[in-house]
């Protein structure tokens, strides 16, 4: 499940889709993000609950993908050059994402916890420990 829309995709990078195929494409790339975020939140959220900056985080790994999907480093021109630093082909989470999702993911362990029952040895009246008597873990006449 995408936890973002493809219109929530086009706000986000401001344009309208081109092609039919665009829309096909946006929805594939949103559901491999909306993915990965559930694999790093280790949890996946309920639809409607989604906290909205869940929703960002998505649009931007998404949106990443969308708008380069070579991951190029550079392109040149005539004199106009431009560069930027991939990490990592492919979609990709960037610290300060993994620190929102982490931050928004839940614990992996719920409340739920065991407590031990044990009491440990048995004290009886045969022990050679008699000053062991009425202890915690004593016996009693």
């Amino acid at each position: 499940m995408a936890y973002a829309t493809t219109d929530d995709l086009q706000d986000f990078l401001g344009n309208e889709w081109e092609v039919a195929s665009d829309s096909t494409r946006a929805t594939r790339l949103l559901r491999m993000a909306s993915g990965l975020v559930d694999a790093e939140a280790g949890r996946s959220w309920v639809p409607g609950e989604v906290p909205d900056q869940i929703v960002d985080v998505v649009c931007a790994v998404a949106g990443r993908g969308f708008t380069n999907p070579g991951a190029q480093k550079s392109e040149q021109l005539d004199d106009y050059s431009s560069s930027s630093v991939v990490s990592e082909a492919g979609l990709y989470l960037t610290d300060s994402e993994l620190r929102i999702v982490a931050r928004l993911a839940k614990p992996r362990f719920g409340g739920l916890g065991t407590v031990a029952t044990e009491r440990g040895d048995i004290r009886t009246k045969s022990d050679d420990q008699a000053w062991w008597v009425n202890g915690p873990n004593g016996w009693v006449d």
